[in-house]
């Protein structure tokens, strides 16, 4: 598949990413090294994007529960040779992973990120808001709040916008003179339509608003553009893989190809990180699809989770992101495997229900402090029911959600 980054210089660079990144999992990583050799193929030899990429894609299609119930076929025998984070994907889908990411699989994110933005004029530095999530413990608080401040951001919690709250944030993004706004889609439209009547978002004379980690819908570009006066910057990733896509101007979405391989199965985003080495996932199944583009390398549009709204019969809403957010810190201190939040909306409660790894001695410990996690995002006034079972079915469309209304 072709991209922006597609041209004689870049394919020289794609082959010695990819062929660099295969011999390391080949003699580092268990469950390569086992798949890598029934292939009887010298990968030094590879003289081709395309061969190399054929190579890829005959290698296993991996889940990731098959990932989080077997970590240790994965991580790389030379992993602490590597500076690298513990990685935690969203848990959006009901699974949260926790995984070694290397420090050049950060660096050629944020170079995809940078390079993208500076599309439309927006330079490494500038001040931005951030409309992403913010824990309600305190600990986690203080964390975000100097990663914030690291980062020269303001953030906007996603789980607190409301027409109480949407004033004083405004004041907080114009005094910081932001110049770009990052987040969920969903956020920065309710944001939007909340401040239409008070202020005027064009006074932040702001560059672009680019939209992640949910799918951007076309009612949702519509209100931010008309509200800023600026164009929205899609860009499509995956925790687990890395920024496979990303909008600039007069293209649809355009592949990372020098951070990503995608392998496309029945439009299915089937993705690879080219660049971690200490725990390589090759053809993770990410449970995303595609619309083509009008042109080769493009995408017209990618659906993945959405944090629409969830109202309560009270009246109250809650961004869908928060569930997320609760397994977050969980899933660090207890072997979750996946869990799903139930909703009954005549009832107003909640269910949960939990697959563990393997059930802890501590079993009442988890249930207690995932009923305290729920208590400080939700509310107490909301009941909540937590059941521990073996298997959490798929949805009939295929995709696991963790949150779901009855």
């Amino acid at each position: 598949m072709q991209s922006m980054f597609f041209d004689e210089n870049t394919i020289e660079f794609e082959l010695d990413f990819k062929k660099k990144f295969l011999i390391n999992a080949k003699n580092n990583v268990p469950f390569y090294n086992k798949e890598i050799e029934k292939n009887d193929i010298h990968i030094e030899k590879i003289s081709s994007v395309n061969e190399i990429n054929y190579f890829i894609e005959s290698l296993p299609i991996i889940e990731k529960q098959y990932v989080i119930r077997n970590k240790e076929k994965f991580l790389s025998k030379f992993w602490k040779q590597k500076p690298y984070t513990l990685n935690t994907t969203s848990g959006s889908t009901g699974d949260p992973l926790i995984f070694h990411l290397n420090n050049e699989s950060w660096a050629f994110r944020h170079a995809a990120q940078f390079y993208c933005l500076s599309k439309y004029g927006i330079n490494i530095g500038e001040p931005y808001g951030y409309f992403f999530g913010q824990h309600w413990r305190k600990d986690k608080k203080r964390y975000t709040d100097i990663k914030d401040l690291i980062f020269n951001r303001i953030r906007v919690s996603a789980f607190n916008i409301s027409d109480q709250t949407v004033v004083s944030y405004f004041a907080q993004l114009k005094r910081s003179r932001i110049t770009h706004i990052i987040g969920y889609p969903s956020a920065i439209s309710d944001f939007c339509n909340l401040i239409s009547k008070k202020k005027d978002l064009q006074e932040l004379g702001i560059k672009g608003i680019v939209t992640t980690s949910e799918p951007l819908f076309d009612y949702q570009r519509e209100t931010i553009e008309k509200a800023f006066k600026a164009p929205c910057i899609n860009i499509y990733g995956a925790v687990e893989a890395g920024i496979v896509a990303f909008e600039i101007p007069d293209h649809g979405l355009i592949q990372n190809r020098l951070g990503v391989h995608v392998k496309e199965v029945d439009n299915e985003i089937i993705a690879t990180d080219i660049h971690n080495y200490s725990f390589p996932l090759i053809n993770f199944r990410t449970g995303d699809y595609f619309e083509p583009g009008e042109k080769e390398g493009e995408y017209s549009q990618i659906f993945g989770r959405s944090g629409k709204k969830i109202e309560l019969k009270t009246g109250r809403t809650i961004n869908a992101n928060v569930f997320s957010y609760i397994f977050k810190t969980l899933s660090s201190s207890f072997p979750v495997a996946k869990y799903r939040f139930y909703l009954s909306p005549e009832k107003g409660s909640f269910r949960c229900e939990v697959v563990m790894i393997d059930v802890p001695s501590n079993i009442e410990d988890f249930q207690l402090a995932l009923r305290n996690e729920f208590v400080q995002a939700i509310g107490n006034d909301i009941p909540l029911e937590i059941s521990l079972v073996e298997e959490i079915p798929y949805l009939a469309n295929a995709k696991h959600r963790d949150i779901v209304e009855l």
